[in-house]
């Protein structure tokens, strides 16, 4: 079995137990006034609000707050594939690039416009424009154009087949009032800075104050309709900037905070043994762990990692359950197939990598890995350790650690190197310098295959595998809407990405929460907390 590192994990105990002092010596795990009694529900994280805009801000936090301040077309059910009407009440498919939608009657925004097709056609014309819009932003780029049709009713024009439709029509794209547009704030050149527009929606929240950096308070809009969002039930809500992961620990167990999550396991673990006086939740998330393989060899046409035997002793050479158990205390989370199981067309039925360092043994030696390729990393990865494979990781290293040291148990020298964001790694997986990356993908939050299968293959600057058959699957998959004919083709790139092995399914996440025990929420699969359905016990 490899010799793990434990440098990391010991620091992590380390910095817990400290923390921990210093929550005993203050007396932070005595009850104190927490919960309802001002019918407020505060929550933190280190996030830093200026100001809010549902178009502007991809985090969590962005995100929690935009589904309490705007509303969408539909609304999708936050943990299962399931579409109600919310600002629209109907829609039709004209033709597969072509829908009429049926408007609420109504509605009505926080500064008391109604909701008509006219904040439609505005949030589309305004984000369509090249020069101060976003008209590569997921939530608009699938419009061709949109026509009214009446005062209620409104036609899209699709740029292309678009069967991921109402994963967008209840998500990214979010309306806009004509008049939020129109009174948007001028930038030093005169030109309008949608940054800065005044955060006006028709959700069941209303912005009430906002400190730039410090908090931004929200409360319950009285005027809000009856639709699948509900009338809320908590009649403020206040978001506080808290850098610090202790402190803000140490406000949850002291009655002052309501809700924090993405706590450590190791935390959450040692919270529940000591008897914690809050509620600790672990729940499923939609962010999937896969390692990409150079099949197609972007990085040099003699990569080690185009013979299929490679790739397949490295998928053998890895203890995925021992890493799963270790990262999120379950071998439960482990994948077989790249997808995961709450997403429509995943299987489980596709080949399995099983554990087995000498099955991996035997396939590098009939691959003749220790005299035709052993020596070949350093020739086209120069200044990196001879002779090593190099892993890519920017995020769980200490996952990354264990598969390397899992390699070179088998035989196959590896190193990590650590990234610190998604956006510099996404950098150099563009580029096609990459030969194995551990990667992490929650598919903005869709239970779409089409938003997982598709930014990762069809000859994108992430397809890593180039593979004719997986391509051609996954076009005909992306020109329909009939639901079976596509996941007839998502079965057979699953099955086939296991066959080929370009990439290695690993785990699916989990998300650990810790809320006052007077809260009663149910997490959401894309880790981003529904608020507006939050009530006190």
């Amino acid at each position: 079995m490899p010799n793990f590192q434990k440098g990391c994990s010991d620091a992590r105990k380390l910095a817990f137990w400290l923390t921990a002092v210093l929550l005993l010596m203050g007396g932070l795990f005595n009850s104190a006034q927490a919960g309802p009694h001002d019918d407020t529900l505060y929550w933190s994280s280190a996030a830093k609000f200026e100001n809010l805009n549902p178009y502007y801000d991809f985090r969590p936090e962005g995100l929690a707050l935009k589904h309490l301040v705007w509303d969408t077309l539909f609304y999708r059910e936050p943990n299962k594939p399931l579409f109600k009407p919310l600002l629209a009440t109907k829609l039709n498919w004209i033709s597969t690039k072509s829908v009429e939608v049926e408007l609420r009657q109504g509605v009505v925004f926080h500064n008391g416009d109604p909701f008509t097709a006219d904040d439609i056609l505005e949030t589309v014309r305004r984000l369509k424009d090249p020069k101060v819009g976003l008209p590569k932003h997921r939530g608009i780029k699938w419009i061709k154009n949109v026509k009214q049709l009446g005062s209620y009713k409104v036609r899209f024009d699709l740029a292309q087949p678009t069967p991921n439709l109402m994963e967008l029509l209840s998500g990214p794209f979010v309306i806009v009032p004509k008049a939020a547009w129109a009174n948007t704030p001028l930038d030093d050149n005169g030109r309008p800075n949608y940054r800065r527009m005044a955060p006006v929606g028709s959700g069941p929240y209303q912005v009430s104050r906002i400190e730039p950096d410090r908090y931004v308070e929200v409360e319950r809009f009285r005027r809000y309709f009856q639709g699948p969002k509900r009338k809320s039930f908590i009649r403020r809500i206040k978001f506080e900037t808290i850098e610090s992961s202790s402190e803000r620990l140490s406000q949850l167990l002291n009655g002052r905070l309501d809700f924090i999550w993405r706590i450590s396991k190791e935390t959450h673990e040692q919270l529940r043994r000591d008897g914690a006086p809050i509620q600790l939740i672990k729940s499923p998330s939609l962010r999937i762990a896969f390692l990409v393989m150079n099949r197609a060899g972007r990085n040099h046409e003699n990569s080690p990692l185009r013979d299929v035997r490679i790739r397949r002793a490295i998928a053998h050479a890895i203890d995925r359950d021992k890493i799963a158990q270790k990262v999120f205390g379950s071998r439960l989370n482990v994948i077989q197939a790249l997808c995961h199981p709450a997403q429509v067309g995943c299987i489980r039925e596709v080949p399995v990598y099983e554990y087995s360092p000498d099955t991996a043994k035997k396939l590098l030696k009939a691959a003749a890995y220790d005299v035709q390729y052993h020596r070949l990393w350093s020739k086209y990865l120069p200044g990196e350790p001879v002779n090593d494979l190099e892993i890519r990781s920017y995020r769980n290293h200490p996952a990354s650690l264990d598969m390397a040291n899992y390699l070179k148990a088998s035989g196959i020298d590896a190193h990590v190197k650590e990234f610190p964001s998604f956006q510099e790694a996404f950098g150099n997986l563009q580029a096609g310098q990459v030969d194995l990356a551990h990667l992490t993908w929650a598919s903005n939050g869709s239970l779409d295959l089409f938003d997982l299968l598709n930014p990762l293959f069809r000859d994108g600057p992430l397809d890593y595998c180039k593979d004719a058959k997986i391509n051609g699957w996954l076009n005909v998959a992306a020109d329909t809407n009939d639901k079976k004919a596509r996941n007839n083709e998502y079965s057979k790139i699953l099955v086939r990405l296991q066959d080929i092995a370009c990439v290695l399914p690993l785990f699916s996440y989990t998300t650990f929460y810790a809320y006052s025990k007077q809260l009663d929420l149910m997490p959401a699969l894309d880790d981003v907390p529904r608020f507006y359905n939050a009530r006190w016990k």
